[in-house]
Formats: C-alpha cells, structure tokens, sequence
C-alpha cells in the first residue's frame, strides 16, 4: 500500500496533458442533471458554479439557458477551450483556474446551486471532504448541489494500485489515466458526506452503469442532489 503515484506530473499538468487530447471534448450532458436544473430552476437560483467545469460541456448549455454561469477548473487548457466557444457566443460565463484540492476562491454564499459531474473522484478521502465542505460555504441557505461520481463497481479492465485511505481508494497502472488518483465511492459515502456537512438529499444517491462496449468493463457512478440547510437549522 502506498500513497505515492507513478507520476511526477501535478494534477493540472495531468489535467493539461487529457485536455490537449480531447479528452471529454464532445461529452454529452447527462439528461438527469439537465431535466433536473430546469424543472428546479425556481428552487435552484440563477447563480451556479461548475466545479470542474472542462470544456465547458454542462457550463455552457447552462448559460444558453440563461443561467448566470461560473465555470472553475484546475485546467488552463481546459478553460482556453472553453473560452474559445465561446467567441461566436455572448454568454455571462465567469472562468476561474484551480483546484478544488484548496479552498474556492469566492465569498460565503456567492451561488445559488452548484454543479460537479465526474469530478470530485479525483483525489483522497480527505480532499473530497475538503471539497463538500468548499462547495457548501459558498452556497446561499438552501442551495442545490448536483454531483456524480465514480462507484466502486467501476470495472475498466485495468491494473491498479490500492492506497491506503477511506474506503476504494486507488491509482491506474495502465491507460490513459496512469498516477490519477481515483477515489471509488459507495452508496452510504454519499450518505456520510450530506450528513457531515448539514445536507439533505433531496434525490439519490443513486448508481448508474453501462457498459463499456465495445471495450471490456462497466463505467458505473453514484449520483445525488444535495439542499444545503439553512443556518438557522
């Protein structure tokens, strides 16, 4: 067991390198998240964040629909291409650069809802609390967050190295994401983080899986909406 990767590379270089690739570039927005932000809209606010925002694949349908858009991401070259579609396009998207490793860079209550999708996987148990801790402080009382992230029963066919953490934690040793540290939830995680951070959970967790084909394997994700309590209890 151990805590170090096979990569000298940081994270957004790592980011970089699959950006430079394409890599999520022609991803389509899952129909839940969408049907989901529209039908709730009244609830949900008109200020939302996009934590991992890439290419802007979820924060720019968003701003088409004339939701007031901030897309934060660890990537520079993520956030170029984003901005770059966004040229022909007079949309209100505000970009921020960096990691949700660290606290986010915006006042207490600055959104209404907020948005992460196959994102905040990508770390240690530690990080990942560290990051629903973030996203909570800056929503308003009674914000919304939308998240999905990888399940444990996540199967890609490749060698991978355990970490010692919380819960399925590990690193690929093979592929296109060699060094990524990869936290692998379950259900009841889901459950412990709302219950941590004063969450209710207003939808899910529930787990997705499909298959990989024609590839071997399954990609499987655990998915939930969160409604921040308000302070007063």
């Amino acid at each position: 067991m151990t805590t170090e990767t096979p990569s000298n590379l940081s994270a957004q270089q790592l980011c970089d390198a699959k950006h430079d690739a394409k890599w999520v570039d022609d991803r389509v927005p899952l129909p839940w998240v969408m049907q989901y932000i529209q039908e709730h809209r009244a609830e949900m606010g008109e200020r939302l964040l996009d934590v991992g925002c890439g290419p802007g694949n979820y924060t720019i349908p968003l701003a088409q629909e004339g939701f007031d858009m901030t897309g934060y991401d660890v990537s520079p070259v993520a956030l170029q291409k984003l901005q770059s579609r966004l040229r022909t396009q007079d949309l209100p998207i505000h970009l921020v650069q960096g990691s949700f490793h660290e606290n986010l860079p915006f006042d207490d209550g600055a959104f209404d809802s907020a948005l992460s999708i196959q994102v905040l996987n990508y770390g240690m148990w530690a990080d990942i609390q560290h990051a629903i801790q973030e996203v909570r402080r800056v929503l308003r009382d009674g914000g919304y967050f939308l998240w999905r992230v990888r399940s444990k029963n996540n199967d890609n066919h490749k060698k991978q190295q355990r970490i010692n953490d919380v819960g399925v934690t590990a690193f690929d040793l093979e592929g296109d994401q060699i060094g990524w540290i990869n936290h692998q939830f379950a259900g009841d995680e889901m459950h412990l983080l709302a219950k941590q951070n004063d969450f209710e959970v207003v939808l899910g967790p529930f787990e997705t899986k499909e298959s990989r084909h024609p590839k071997p394997g399954v990609r499987a994700h655990w998915n939930a909406v969160y409604r921040k309590q308000d302070s007063a209890g």
